[in-house]
């Protein structure tokens, strides 16, 4: 990366009409490329030189171009080899000597260096140095892929698409760095400041989020965008685009390099309740309307035989709810409640009570018995990364073969 930076802001091309001290000027930065590549490229391949420090860049030129080039012949190897020490050599002599370049043959002799360093490149990591961009730094090629998708939609004008392939990214980067608590497209504050222990500006977290739709994990198959809130296509421009794209890679780089911080899981994301009856008979009341006031709530009546089951989340309370606004209805502990409310539940269409509704059911507490079990969530979750974890076995034992 940091020889990529160097060769976009080196200047412009240079051409036979260059003058000296620009060519003087692009040799310098030429040179600091090679190095900086040569050796990356060394790392890449976890080798070492073993010469000391006078002739260490002839040692890093002689072993990345033998590792890389070992397929070719001697002559090739040879003359890549000469293509590097000739830049270096004029280098030398015009930092420790003062000695301006001659422009025909240093600019030639720059040319075949970057041409070559972009080869050796592409024989090490699949991609040439001017292909090189900070996505390349992150380590899950999906997350890359949909940055990248994104990049690309942002150029073509298509922001919302834009914004959405940036909250997936964000859903997974969330998962797999344990940023948990996270959700591509709410912007919470608490959660925003816990990130801010990884680096993350909190200020800039929180803007992006606005901006984006909600995707609520890895798994989701459509996205939410928030029509009556931010997402609508006012914000959906370049510039917002740009930003979030800019932030998200931001976020996404720190996470992947931080040290995870611990942090307390919510029951209901990892379980949901379990009411098994154990009366017999057992009688249930159904809650299910909209209420008003002080209206007393429509509910229905049903059996239940011993050993039925009942999933969702439960809440203990003194007596069964009468109003929607019932304030002598009070929550109790599980252990001391004289009622067990169950909402969320295995009776509803997806789980959820309808937008300003109810849909309640109620049990005696000495008719049920309460317990626990792996949410849907959770084992999507345990699905994804046990996944993962394969992914990367695969990979290593790719890389061993």
């Amino acid at each position: 990366m940091a020889a990529r930076a160097l060769l976009d802001n080196s200047g412009p091309d240079l051409t036979t009409a260059s003058d000296s001290l620009t060519v003087a000027r692009k040799l310098l930065v030429t040179q600091d490329v090679i190095e900086l590549v040569l050796a990356a490229l060394l790392i890449e391949a976890d080798a070492k030189t073993d010469n000391n420090d006078r002739t260490v860049f002839e040692a890093l030129v002689g072993k990345v171009v033998g590792l890389y080039r070992a397929d070719d012949s001697d002559e090739v190897r040879e003359s890549r080899r000469a293509t590097f020490k000739a830049v270096n050599h004029r280098r030398v002599r015009f930092k420790h000597f003062g000695d301006l370049p001659e422009v025909w043959s240093t600019v030639r002799e720059i040319g075949a260096a970057t041409h070559e360093i972009e080869v050796l490149c592409e024989r090490a990591i699949g991609i040439r140095l001017h292909q090189v961009d900070a996505v390349a730094t992150l380590y899950n090629p999906d997350i890359a892929s949909y940055l990248r998708d994104a990049e690309q939609a942002r150029k073509e004008g298509c922001y919302q698409t834009s914004l959405e392939r940036i909250a997936r990214a964000l859903s997974i980067a969330f998962w797999e760095y344990e940023a948990l608590s996270a959700v591509a497209g709410v912007p919470d504050s608490e959660v925003a400041l816990l990130l801010s222990g990884r680096g993350i500006d909190p200020a800039s977290f929180i803007s992006m989020q606005r901006f984006l739709p909600k995707i609520w994990s890895p798994f989701s198959e459509d996205v939410e965008f928030e029509t009556r809130v931010f997402g609508h296509e006012a914000n959906w421009s370049e510039r917002n685009a740009r930003f979030c794209w800019e932030t998200a890679l931001t976020v996404i780089s720190r996470l992947q390099h931080a040290s995870p911080i611990p942090q307390a899981t919510d029951f209901y994301d990892e379980f949901v309740d379990v009411l098994t009856i154990v009366a017999n008979p057992c009688i249930v009341t159904r809650i299910k309307g909209f209420g008003n006031g002080e209206e007393k709530m429509p509910r229905i009546l049903m059996d239940a035989a011993p050993g039925e089951t009942f999933v969702g989340r439960v809440k203990g309370f003194y007596g069964i709810r009468e109003t929607r606004n019932d304030e002598l209805n009070f929550e109790m502990n599980l252990l001391t409640a004289s009622w067990i409310q169950l909402t969320r539940h295995s009776l509803q269409d997806g789980g959820y009570s309808p937008l300003f509704g109810v849909d309640e059911l109620w049990f005696r507490a000495s008719d049920v018995q309460i317990s626990y079990q792996e949410s849907a969530i959770a084992a999507g979750r345990r699905k994804f990364l046990e996944e993962q974890r394969r992914v990367e076995q695969v990979s290593d034992d790719e890389r061993l073969t």
